[in-house]
């Protein structure tokens, strides 16, 4: 009777033992399982992701700014030009002495922004018929003066007449370091100002100077 107890005994350890290997083994397979799984989706995950920031970067070097015309043209009821125009063009200064005065006069630096390429027609024109005039040039145009690294101009309108406009200090330093081989693209805007005066220091036709490219 002991004999048999304790073969029924060994036996069912037998068993028992064996169930464990086979659950141990089950656990080790869903295991390995899972984790495979999880590393295929992070591979995945990062391949989308990298996807994504070439597209962004492909994006960003094919898109280009395409200069516009806008809307300077004359006004034949008014007899004067205004409206705004894109320009690609540079920035070059010169010495100017302060006006109405003979002796002893003071002295500022001026800037003009000189147009090479613009797809507005009316340009042309308008600088051909100013040049001569204090802040007009052949395809250049006066954008105020230059202090401590900062561009800023007197120029009128008739809502607000004569007021100072000044360009930050991010814009005025890429007015400045802007060279013939080296252009940039601003937009320009001239307000309708029909009111006769004397046009002050540092004064420009123009009194929005925009850099957008």
């Amino acid at each position: 009777m002991k004999k048999l107890i304790t073969g029924l005994g060994i036996i069912l350890l037998s068993i028992s033992a064996l169930a464990g290997c086979i659950a141990t083994e089950e656990v080790v397979e869903t295991e390995e399982v899972d984790t495979e799984e999880i590393t295929e989706e992070a591979v995945e995950t990062e391949e989308i992701a990298e996807e994504i920031n070439t597209e962004e970067v492909s994006s960003e070097e094919v898109a280009t700014y395409v200069a516009k015309p806008g809307t300077f043209a004359y006004d034949s009821e008014k007899y004067i030009y205004h409206g705004d125009f894109d320009a690609l063009g540079y920035v070059t200064t010169q010495t100017m002495s302060e006006g109405f005065c003979t002796e002893n006069c003071k002295t500022y630096t001026y800037a003009f922004f000189n147009i090479l390429e613009t797809p507005n027609e009316s340009v042309a024109k308008y600088t051909e018929e100013n040049t001569g005039n204090a802040f007009v040039g052949n395809m250049s145009i006066g954008i105020g003066c230059v202090t401590d690294e900062i561009v800023w101009r007197m120029s009128g309108s008739d809502e607000l007449g004569i007021e100072k406009q000044t360009n930050s200090l991010a814009s005025s330093e890429k007015l400045l370091n802007s060279t013939e081989k080296e252009p940039i693209t601003v937009n320009l805007k001239r307000e309708i100002f029909t009111a006769g005066a004397g046009a002050p220091d540092c004064y420009a036709h123009f009194s929005k100077v925009e850099v957008v490219n």
